[in-house]
């Protein structure tokens, strides 16, 4: 797979997340909604801090942003 730098190569991973997340409810018996998928990702998101605590040469934009975490959902 080429490198991107956009953000479309995280479209793949949130689908396939979908996926992983509908197939356990199913496992269980469970009936999940698209709206039910969302708020699973958001709220088992992980919050990533990028500031100047990194040891890095690029300029961090201190922001807190959401990084996927299907494990915790």
């Amino acid at each position: 797979m080429a490198a991107a730098r956009r953000t479309s190569m995280a479209a793949p991973m949130v689908a396939a997340s979908t996926v992983l997340l509908r197939e356990m409810a199913e496992t269980r018996g469970e009936t999940v909604s698209p709206a039910d998928l969302v708020g699973l990702l958001m709220d088992s998101a992980a919050e990533v801090y990028d500031g100047d605590d990194e040891d890095d040469n690029v300029v961090n934009s201190h922001r807190t942003y959401r990084r996927l975490d299907i494990a915790s959902a």
